[in-house]
């Protein structure tokens, strides 16, 4: 073969590896990329809400996070959830409803009156009084480790520094999964 022969033969087959791993890369990234919310009217009862979600542990700023341990994006969101649990130890009460196992009986109350969740990971965070202070996903883009990450902490905070400002946060696209609560 010529010299000409197998830089052609190089170059060709290096084109199609790239391309081949560009199409690998979208199918495993891009297949969990979907709109937080399909129906923006079922958030309309919790933004306009006058009192206070029933809370379970009065008294304390309350996390809840929605998981399904089957879904990936939810694998990938363990280890910011696990930071923020550790980064507030003692001022926050922190739950997590899971898709496939029975709710703890103390939440019960409040996941009557909670918000629709279509897609997981998400947050919900109430203030000290049980008043919403966040609902949404804990970032948008491929993971919860890309883009603005820090919407749970910064809802934390602006509680803990009393300058609250509830945010229902459900407008993006990112890595999520839909929620099947079957427990």
């Amino acid at each position: 073969m010529t010299g000409s022969k197998k830089l052609w033969v190089s170059v060709i087959l290096l084109t199609s590896w790239c391309v081949s791993a560009a199409i690998a890369f979208w199918w495993f990234q891009g297949r969990l990329i979907q709109p937080f919310v399909d129906d923006l009217s079922l958030y309309a009862p919790l933004a306009q809400q006058q009192a206070p979600l029933p809370q379970p542990a009065p008294g304390q700023i309350t996390v809840v996070q929605f998981v399904d341990d089957d879904c990936y994006c939810s694998r990938v969101n363990q280890e910011h959830r696990q930071r923020i649990r550790q980064a507030y130890p003692g001022e926050v009460a922190f739950y997590e409803v899971h898709a496939d196992r029975p709710l703890p009986a103390d939440l019960a109350p409040l996941m009557q009156k909670k918000p629709a969740i279509s897609r997981v990971p998400a947050a919900l965070v109430l203030d000290q009084q049980g008043k919403l202070e966040y609902f949404g996903p804990y970032a948008f883009g491929t993971g919860c480790f890309t883009g603005d990450g820090t919407f749970v902490e910064r809802a934390i905070d602006r509680v803990i520094s009393k300058r609250s400002r509830p945010q229902i946060n459900v407008l993006g696209n990112g890595c999520f999964c839909d929620w099947k609560y079957n427990a």
